[in-house]
């Protein structure tokens, strides 16, 4: 599934409603309202309003967002990618699952032309050693994760995000480093004390 494009007028105002996580609360009183107001520079009372029965918030205000930090970008086009889960709840749940994601990597390189040279997909997180293909990296990552998002939603009868905030991701441009982070990758699941050596662990390279 692909987000709708939002529609974007000069010197407009917009409706703003969010809502928690699969219902979640998020004030849990009114010190955080107060807290949540102040960083968009306004007050109870002053055009927004607060369901406390629901984690909703309903604005009215000018067009305001948060600037992302600008992704390094790698002179090689090999990245180091991190994706967790949100909350750190896992997001393999089983076999199927990881079976899953493997599939939805495999479908997406055949596609785009990317390269893996290394992966680890652990209970709450994954990570990968990719070389970018025919696209922009962020544009492959979001086409993988809303994919398994809509895929595990529906598995397991849950909405909501599933991933914790964007992935994150490395620039690795020599050598040393691409050894460093290959490591790094693998030794995953012994520092979780999932295995005892890299060779036995079922889910990375």
């Amino acid at each position: 599934m692909v987000r709708p494009l939002r529609l974007s007028f000069e010197n407009a105002f917009y409706h703003i409603t969010t809502r928690g996580n699969r219902r979640e609360k998020i004030f849990y009183s009114n010190r955080d309202k107060e807290v949540f107001l102040k960083k968009l520079g306004r007050k109870q009372g002053d055009g927004s309003s607060f369901d406390n029965k629901l984690p909703v918030v309903k604005l009215v205000a000018e067009d305001f967002s948060m600037p992302r930090t600008t992704r390094t970008k790698s002179k090689s086009k090999i990245y180091h990618i991190m994706i967790r889960g949100i909350n750190q709840q896992n997001i393999f749940a089983d076999d199927e699952d990881d079976e899953k994601f493997m599939d939805i990597l495999d479908t997406y390189r055949k596609k785009i032309e990317y390269e893996i040279y290394a992966y680890c997909l652990m209970g709450n997180h994954v990570h990968l050693l990719i070389k970018e293909g025919k696209e922009v990296l962020s544009n492959t990552m979001k086409r993988i994760g809303t994919s398994y998002v809509y895929w595990y939603n529906w598995q397991y009868n849950r909405k909501g995000h599933l991933f914790q905030d964007r992935f994150k991701s490395e620039a690795v441009e020599d050598d040393a480093y691409f050894l460093t982070v290959l490591r790094y990758i693998h030794q995953n699941p012994v520092k979780a004390g999932l295995t005892d050596n890299v060779d036995s662990y079922k889910w990375s390279s």
